[in-house]
């Protein structure tokens, strides 16, 4: 039997029902998936959110009026067409539910991440799915304010650029030197933003793999930022979520990285137990005569010993760094899990409501003294005093900058009224395979001089 579909809507690819199986008829354009644009751009506004939002949820209710259920909403099934609108795609496990059974459905079908109580349970299930699957992906998406945002890429002849947030309050390596060390209250606020961020960067399935007090910056207000992903990785559900390569800081690296075993999003945490330990105390947790230890002793160390707490920490602060610094990743808290409940309702969190925390409601325990919003002075001179490397005189082949860096060129959305841009224009470029752009990637900065290549 097939069904002809009357009406259409452009939150949604036209569905072709066919003896109850439910297939895709692509008419669009589609630039990309939204869970792989999430990973370049790291957050969305709130704006860009409730508009996603919104087209999501037209798009379903054109699906259920049809008695359409879709049991697959999630972030990789999301597209974003020529002109930057959500499409759902992909109902290749949607079901019609029928009224003979009340509009209900009893297989299991989904991804764990998006699934809904009713269907993990075995229960009968309808339409309700769906809108679950939509308040996993807002939860997912929403602005996280603990991970540094890229406004702008671009390049010259000679160099390429980030243009990132400004965290005037300096690194926290260089502000635990100035203070020795914290208490227990204001560890506590620091390490439960940093939880936010990862646990954050985790749901996108990205694992840091190099976290550690240089690379945890604060903003104006003293609130934690995390910066520098360059050893980061995107991991796979065709490798089981885990990676092999070798990398990171040394005094920050996880047992099972340092014995060459596949790992996952435990290593971070274990990098979350050292930097605790760190802020409470002011030294490393596997240092044991000062600086004279070399690699090999620092590895033998992480691998078999526990590290030793003065008399002054308290038990539950005690309790939280060795469960985090488990050397089994299986035993750690949280383990590779991505969200980081377990580490959130640990005693050492006690008294702190997450949602006030995500949204900064906490006051930040230092808030660092600024003259300006230029101010330097909580960066080390190394950095404040150090001259600007002059351009290259061997200027690349504009050829080879062309194939290399194809599409290196951002402007973050909030900013794309300030641009000239037309539509049409990119989407013309596109159907004639002129660029291959991922989706607000050839936008040019405004008021930048230099020549630019997208």
């Amino acid at each position: 039997m097939r069904i002809t579909v009357r009406g259409h809507c452009p939150s949604c690819v036209s569905p072709v029902i066919t003896n109850n199986v439910v297939t895709a008829n692509f008419t669009k354009l589609v630039i990309d998936d939204v869970f792989t644009y999430l990973q370049n751009i790291s957050e969305f506004s709130e704006n860009i959110v409730k508009i996603y939002i919104v087209e999501m949820v037209l798009g379903l209710e054109h699906l259920h009026k049809m008695n359409i259920v879709c049991r697959d909403i999630k972030l990789e099934n999301i597209v974003l067409d020529g002109q930057g609108h959500i499409t759902l795609v992909d109902f290749g496990l949607s079901k019609v539910l029928s009224p003979d059974f009340d509009y209900c459905a009893h297989d299991f079908y989904d991804t764990p991440e998006y699934m809904a109580p009713e269907m993990i349970k075995g229960e009968a299930y309808g339409f309700a799915i769906d809108w679950w699957s939509v308040g996993a992906i807002l939860e997912i998406i929403r602005q996280t304010p603990f991970v540094v945002q890229l406004h702008y890429a671009f390049q010259t002849e000679t160099k390429l650029y980030l243009i990132l947030d400004f965290c005037s309050g300096g690194d926290l390596f260089t502000c635990l030197q100035n203070a020795s060390k914290f208490s227990e209250d204001i560890v506590k606020i620091y390490i439960g933003e940093m939880v936010l961020g990862i646990e954050h960067l985790h749901k996108m399935n990205i694992v840091c793999r190099d976290i550690k007090l240089e690379n945890i910056m604060l903003d104006d207000q003293g609130h934690i930022i995390l910066v520098d992903f360059g050893l980061s990785k995107v991991l796979s559900p065709d490798s089981d979520y885990c990676a092999h390569d070798f990398c990171g800081t040394p005094e920050y690296m996880a047992p099972e990285l340092i014995k060459g075993e596949a790992y996952g999003f435990a290593i971070d945490w274990w990098s979350v137990g050292v930097v605790t330990y760190e802020l409470l105390t002011g030294c490393s947790p596997f240092f044991t005569d000062g600086n004279a230890n070399n690699q090999s002793d620092l590895e033998e160390c992480i691998k078999k010993m526990d590290p030793l707490f003065p008399r002054t920490l308290g038990k539950t602060a005690k309790d939280f760094i060795l469960r985090m610094l488990k050397k089994d990743p299986k035993k750690r808290l949280n383990g590779n899990k991505k969200s980081a409940e377990d580490i959130k309702s640990h005693p050492f969190f006690h008294g702190i409501n997450w949602n006030d925390l995500q949204n900064k409601r906490v006051k930040a325990p230092l808030q660092p003294q600024l003259s300006s919003e230029e101010d330097t002075r909580h960066f080390s001179k190394v950095f404040t005093q150090k001259t600007e490397m002059p351009d290259s005189q061997d200027l690349v082949p504009f050829r080879t900058t062309q194939r290399l860096f194809r599409g290196y060129s951002y402007v973050a959305p909030q900013y794309l009224h300030e641009t000239a841009y037309d539509t049409r224009m990119f989407t013309q470029n596109l159907q004639s395979s002129q660029y291959n752009l991922r989706l607000l990637r050839c936008f040019v900065p405004p008021n930048h001089d230099g020549q630019l290549y997208a």
